[in-house]
């Protein structure tokens, strides 16, 4: 009943013979919006009822050839502003600074609606400033015309590279752009001599990053173009957000934290180089939280303790699982310049804690997982044989001598710092970031080609891009 009702009050507000009042009459009958479209396009619809309808069905009005609207922009200097904007919107932001409108009666609101949705649109600073001023709701109202989506989506193509950031993301939320031309934008901004919109606010840059996933190099070139930072905003998430604690987040996460890490790297080796054979001296040392490698370096590390060791009591703890997911990002073999987030200080400063550690260190079939463990940094670097032979951490010295001893006998680096016999047996293990980490990578005081390897998840091609950029 309610929708034939509907039928028949758009047939009569479509129909150019129905009078003014009756016009009016139906817009106070119903707030259908198709119906009060109708009526906004009538041409009888008088000045004052088109005056109303233009705050709200700015094409429908602006489009409607009633010799009305030229009384409107007569009485009313905002409908002819409006108009202005449908009409010419370039030459109306040449005279007219969108921002700089005051918003009375959401004047502004509307003269941004009234510029997205003329068919005249064609410049991307316009569309720019359009971005800034509507909401995410009233963009997307508007966009619901597809010939309106149509053209605003072919302003956006031809120049995505324009926008902040902010408006990209923008647009991608609303199906205007896509995520190939968020990576063309990107990727220019990454070779423009002056810095690109590094702001992105918190909720939409994490929403991207997942947005993004499927696409690594997107997301790597994503977070290069922010300051390293606004990584702080994804360590956050993954306390609060179970989609980062999948397989394939932590992959991509090791992944993207090892191109980084080669990126970051590379880049301060050949600035320190060039200071070495021109001045004798560096400035840097070493590389610190002014990175993007150092951040995601923690998020990984936050990842591996969110899926391991979250609410999780020290006798269920599985160090197991913990050595399976350092050693599905590399970390088992070189976990870079940064020392690691997840430490069992707390619970080895017990001597409960501490038995139990040595338990479960006694317990992993992989002696290349225990010889990581006691030399990560992730527990204490002295070791004591205390009490008989069936003590664990008796045994557990045994186990690490016997390690220690194979290692002497292969040729290879000694595990221990020192070793002393006195009430008990002593030893203290040499503590280094990774089974094969190579300290003379990230120390920029001397000469040094050797790079950490990266991910081989983006082409020599690309990687040399970035480090350029």
């Amino acid at each position: 009943m309610e929708n034939d009702l509907i039928v028949q009050l758009i047939s009569e507000a479509e129909n150019p013979d129905t009078m003014s009042e009756r016009l009016s009459e139906i817009w106070n009958t119903t707030k259908s919006s198709r119906v009060r479209k109708a009526i906004a396009a009538n041409p009888n619809c008088s000045t004052k009822l088109l005056g109303t309808a233009a705050r709200l069905y700015i094409k429908e009005v602006l489009g409607n050839q009633s010799i009305e609207i030229l009384n409107l922009f007569a009485d009313d200097k905002f409908i002819k502003q409006l108009y202005d904007a449908y009409n010419d919107p370039a030459s109306f932001a040449k005279s007219n600074n969108l921002l700089n409108i005051r918003n009375n009666n959401s004047n502004r609101t509307n003269i941004a609606r009234a510029l997205l949705v003329s068919p005249k649109l064609r410049s991307v600073s316009v569309l720019s400033a359009v971005c800034g001023v509507l909401t995410s709701l009233e963009f997307s109202r508007e966009i619901k015309d597809k010939d309106v989506k149509k053209n605003v989506k072919a302003v956006a193509a031809s120049n995505p590279s324009f926008f902040t950031m902010g408006s990209l993301l923008f647009l991608l939320n609303h199906g205007v752009i896509d995520l190939a031309q968020v990576d063309r934008a990107i990727t220019t901004n990454l070779t423009k001599d002056s810095r690109p919109s590094y702001y992105t606010s918190s909720g939409a840059y994490v929403k991207f990053v997942k947005q993004a996933s499927d696409r690594y190099e997107t997301v790597l070139k994503f977070l290069r173009v922010h300051s390293p930072h606004n990584c702080k905003e994804l360590t956050k998430s993954i306390k609060k957000d179970s989609y980062f604690l999948s397989d394939q987040s932590l992959t991509m996460f090791g992944n993207l934290y090892r191109d980084s890490l080669h990126i970051d790297t590379s880049k301060q080796r050949a600035v320190n180089n060039d200071n070495i054979a021109r001045y004798g001296f560096v400035y840097c040392t070493g590389l610190s939280e002014s990175v993007l490698s150092f951040h995601l370096s923690e998020i990984v590390w936050t990842i591996i303790a969110e899926r391991n060791l979250k609410d999780v009591n020290v006798t269920d703890i599985d160090l197991e699982a913990i050595y399976n997911d350092i050693v599905k990002v590399g970390f088992d073999k070189s976990y870079g310049p940064f020392g690691p987030k997840v430490r069992f200080n707390k619970i080895e400063s017990t001597l409960t804690g501490r038995l139990i550690l040595c338990e479960k260190l006694l317990n992993l079939r992989n002696d290349e997982a225990v010889r990581f463990f006691v030399q990560s940094g992730m527990l204490n670097s002295e070791w004591y044989a205390r009490g008989g032979s069936d003590n664990v951490e008796t045994k557990l010295v045994e186990r690490l001598n016997r390690i220690n001893q194979d290692r002497f006998n292969n040729g290879q680096p000694l595990m221990f710092n020192y070793s002393e016999l006195g009430e008990y047996e002593t030893i203290a293990v040499v503590q280094i970031n990774g089974l094969e980490h190579d300290a003379r990578m990230f120390n920029f005081r001397e000469l040094y080609d050797k790079l950490p390897p990266a991910s081989g998840r983006i082409s020599d091609y690309a990687l040399d891009r970035l480090i350029a950029s």
